[in-house]
């Protein structure tokens, strides 16, 4: 065993008794309580170089789950950490039979904020027994990633090798992990699986390690190009007062809901329309881009609602959007939310006739529909998609649908009867049905999310119904809560829920400061430089824009910046500078006083 050896070691002392029934168990299956005496070994316990028995220092609460064929709904208990004591929990109504124990451990009291250890067990609970089970968690669970060197500069044909380290909770390095890699520009430079990377064309690029679901990231420069993605060094800077610069005046465009680039280099900035239509803004004139109006729906919520060009768009011309429509589509007339493929032509319209339908889902009702479209920072280019829950509140906790759901598919391969193929890595839930598109659960309506192209942290907010309004960091295969739960409280129709089963959120706004959160971008531009480093977001109702500083366990400064009436969006140019659009037609520059 490792150096980091065994971290926390306790026996689960189980006394089962038969008979009876209650809560979510069938009414003739025999249940039981299970009692588990766990020991949480003092942080100074010496145990030799080995440490063996000494708790991870950032293990602050345990939360047990049971699972099993006759439970419905997943029992479990939290119990924060007393070191050197022994601790009781006691779960009621447990059915006999194979059940299947998820311990996790946290780095926040009452099992809140990050994982740092967790360890799955299968028992078979008989009944009128004592059962033991005894969990050893190694603290080998990836809690950070590190890259080096974070900043290099090489030329054309040029190479650089990176080297990634897998850090537990405590900072500890672990070996033996498998690292793929990735170039968020593959155009300026490739990146092989062993980290070694090859200048193609000036540029920057973003190069990332991924290892067990966590990632760090790098920065390579190639030939004369300059750092375009802006970094803080040290304690960061105060966030500083922004203005609006107005690029287009209210009216110029129609009800814009989106913005983005190409990532091509060309200066161009695509504003998506709620119509049907996408403009380009190059030079300060507008261009059709694209128009859909024939099979677009546009009605309340409904409409053309986002935009993603494939990270190769330089060279295959693929784009991608979403949209509502109602039009006959396989002899059926529902409405539904559609993803789909573009290939660039010569005319708008002849791009508009290149349309390949990837994935079509039922959506009867007009609001709550979701709509972003984003590619993730992987090296095989994974489209993500945000997923409102149509207004059935309830489809947002059942994995057997595609409502309030993050979802990630692969848009290059296609598996059989799909337009699209499933990534092997995406969850594996476990649940008859269950769809392996989804990436991540528990929405209400999320409007925007984006990827920080530094951190690599995947920001989402999710509109709140009677009270809160949140912001989400979206991991692989976690639930944030809704219908449970509305921000860091319970629903009101689920007063009773308990929130240390989902994630919980990084920011919540009561509805007497926000009321319809508008999800924004990291500032990586450079313009206005205090702002680096800053999530930009804001809400429609309020017209506040606002900033915070996120460091990947807590928000360390946030405030409120500026405001825009009926804000809808916000995006990126190829420089990194933000803009933002209301819904009366205007779009702004960030920029400094």
């Amino acid at each position: 065993m490792r150096s980091v050896g065994i971290k926390f070691v306790f026996l689960l002392l189980l006394s089962i008794i038969g008979g009876g029934c209650s809560g979510d168990s069938p009414a003739s299956a025999p249940v039981g309580s299970i009692e588990m005496v766990i020991d949480w070994p003092s942080e100074s316990k010496p145990e030799g170089a080995a440490k063996r028995g000494k708790i991870l220092n950032a293990a602050q609460s345990i939360q047990v789950v049971v699972t099993g064929p006759g439970i419905t709904t997943p029992i479990s208990q939290c119990t924060s950490r007393v070191s050197g004591t022994s601790q009781v929990i006691t779960l009621q109504n447990i059915p006999t039979g194979d059940n299947s124990f998820t311990l996790t451990l946290f780095n926040q009291s009452s099992c809140q904020g990050s994982k740092v250890d967790e360890e799955t067990r299968l028992l078979n609970v008989l009944a009128n027994q004592v059962n033991p089970l005894t969990v050893t968690f190694t603290g080998q669970r990836v809690f950070t990633v590190e890259v080096a060197p974070a900043t290099t500069t090489i030329a054309i044909n040029g190479q650089a090798s990176f080297t990634a380290a897998a850090k537990n909770a405590d900072g500890e390095a672990l070996s033996g992990k498998t690292v793929s890699w990735s170039s968020s520009k593959p155009n300026v430079a490739s990146i092989d699986s062993a980290g070694s990377a090859k200048g193609l064309a000036d540029g920057s690029t973003i190069i990332t390690a991924f290892i067990e679901g966590q990632s760090g990231t790098a920065q390579l420069n190639v030939g004369s190009a300059t750092a375009d993605l802006c970094t803080v060094q040290g304690t960061p800077p105060p966030i500083p007062n922004i203005s609006l610069q107005q690029i287009l005046n209210g009216g110029s465009l129609s009800s814009p809901v989106h913005i983005t680039h190409a990532g091509d280099g060309s200066g161009r900035l695509f504003i998506v329309e709620q119509r049907g239509t996408i403009q380009i803004l190059i030079g300060g004139t507008l261009q059709p881009f694209l128009d859909i109006r024939d099979r677009v729906l546009n009605q309340n919520e409904m409409g053309l609602l986002s935009l993603a060009f494939h990270p190769n768009f330089s060279t295959n011309g693929l784009f991608y959007v979403n949209y509502s429509t109602n039009r006959l589509l396989d002899g059926n007339q529902e409405r539904r939310s559609v993803i789909s493929e573009f290939k660039v032509g010569a005319t708008p319209a002849e791009t508009a006739a290149s349309e390949r339908i990837l994935l079509k889902i039922v959506h009867p009702n007009d609001y709550h529909n979701g709509g972003q479209l984003a590619f993730g920072p992987e090296a095989q280019p994974y489209l993500y998609f945000a997923m409102g829950d149509d207004g059935e509140s309830y489809a947002a906790q059942d994995l057997t649908s595609l409502l309030g759901k993050v979802l990630r598919i692969d848009v290059d391969h296609k598996d059989a009867g799909l337009e699209y193929s499933i990534p092997a890595d995406n969850p594996s839930w476990g649940v008859s049905g269950a769809r392996r598109e989804i990436w991540a659960y528990g929405f209400r309506n999320p409007w925007r999310f984006s990827f920080d192209p530094v951190t690599g942290f995947h920001y989402l907010a999710d509109v709140g119904e009677n009270s809160v309004e949140e912001i989400d960091i979206i991991r692989k295969g976690l639930n944030y809560g809704w219908d449970q739960v509305e921000g860091d409280q319970c629903s009101p129709v689920h007063p009773n829920c308990t929130l240390s089963n989902y994630t919980p959120p990084i920011q919540v706004h009561s509805h007497t400061e926000f009321q319809s959160i508008i999800g924004g971008v990291v500032y990586r531009g450079s313009k206005v430089p205090n702002l680096c480093g800053v999530y930009v977001y804001g809400d429609f109702s309020t017209g506040k824009i606002r900033g915070l500083r996120y460091d990947g366990t807590r928000i360390t400064e946030q405030r409120d910046l500026i405001t825009l009436s009926t804000l809808t969006s916000f995006g990126e140019d190829d420089n990194h500078e933000v803009y933002a659009v209301s819904y009366g037609g205007a779009l702004y520059k960030i920029s400094a006083p």
